[in-house]
């Protein structure tokens, strides 16, 4: 663990710009980390239903509860006062984040049911060394060696928590 956290901050320490500290950005920080914590709540407590079924079912249902949950906030924001006119590359975006986010926690969600949530959650290191990679490609930012080595260091630390385990 220890591996991917250490490769995580090499990988992201080049590219890294914090704002200026400012009254918002502890809001920003704060839910950071409840997006963590919920996350890691959920890891663990999806697995039981996970046991029992399918993760297309388990996905579908939390979608859906997620999705009435989500009505009253949208709603104090406005939301349901006037239709949302998007150009059609935005509704391209729409449609593409949709799909790419339900495929992603579709496969959490399996990966839950086929192994511990420790072993899950290594795997979201992998999310910043994407990213910047991603970066790099669309963007034309630049990969430092510092990534390189915080690349490395991810995979290995990801291979070392998925070595088999030696008994006696």
């Amino acid at each position: 663990m220890l591996l991917t956290i250490a490769g995580v901050g090499f990988a992201v320490y080049g590219s890294l710009k914090l704002p200026e500290a400012g009254p918002d950005i502890m809001l920003g920080v704060g839910a950071v980390l409840a997006s963590a914590f919920t996350g890691a709540v959920c890891s663990v407590f999806y697995r039981p239903y996970l046991q029992k079924y399918p993760p297309l079912q388990v996905s579908v249902f939390a979608m859906f509860a997620s999705v009435l949950f989500l009505i009253v906030p949208a709603a104090g924001e406005g939301f349901f006062a006037s239709l949302p006119s998007f150009t059609t590359s935005g509704w391209l975006a729409v449609l593409f984040i949709g799909f790419a986010s339900s495929l992603g926690y579709y496969t959490w969600l399996l990966a839950l049911k086929h192994t511990t949530p420790t072993r899950v959650a290594l795997f979201l290191a992998l999310g910043p060394i994407v990213a910047t990679g991603l970066g790099a490609v669309v963007l034309d930012e630049t990969i430092s060696p510092l990534f390189l080595a915080g690349l490395v260091s991810v995979v290995a630390g990801l291979l070392l928590a998925h070595l088999p385990a030696r008994h006696g």
